[in-house]
């Protein structure tokens, strides 16, 4: 009767993960002062959606490269900080960056497939080369970020081909 009881709540629980999502087993990560930051993935799933919360504390970083190659689909609202590298290579063609955002790192998501990204107002600062190499037509940038970093958003812009100059200055 206990083996059966066992291999049922086992089952829900295999159930369960699957409906909600990952498990933090799936996650690297640090935890300390009350929040965790995301190092890495070690799970198997390609569409993967970050939780709110592990070991009942917030998720507030994602660190450096912590999902190179990984197609994240969902970024969590608790998270403040978008490291360096953190979602490059993962032919990503949409991302909703989430109001808590106040800093997206270098390259934070070179190489996707990007068409259009949206910057919240919570954000101040875009580094260098963020969204290099997407297929960016449109950019949303609010009047909170206070500086962008080199090349952030090059190789990505399709133009009128009308255009033949554009000045120094013109996107200053």
């Amino acid at each position: 009767m206990k083996k059966r009881y066992f291999a049922a709540a086992i089952g829900a629980l295999f159930i369960a993960a699957a409906l909600f999502g990952q498990n933090a087993a799936d996650f690297e990560y640090e935890a300390g002062n009350g929040k965790v930051t995301i190092t890495g993935y070690r799970g198997s799933k390609k569409n993967v959606t970050i939780p709110k919360r592990i070991n009942n504390l917030p998720i507030t970083a994602i660190g450096r490269g912590a999902f190179e190659d990984s197609q994240i689909t969902n970024v969590p609202g608790s998270v403040t900080e978008i490291g360096e590298g953190t979602f490059a290579y993962n032919q990503l063609t949409g991302v909703a960056i989430p109001n808590s955002v106040t800093a997206i790192g270098d390259s934070a998501f070179e190489g996707n497939q990007l068409t259009a990204v949206t910057i919240p107002d919570s954000v101040t600062t875009i580094g260098a080369g963020a969204f290099w190499e997407n297929r960016l037509t449109g950019v949303t940038i609010s009047n909170s970020v206070t500086t962008i970093g080199d090349l952030a958003f090059a190789h990505n812009w399709t133009l009128p081909h009308s255009v033949d100059t554009i000045k120094q200055p013109a996107l200053s």
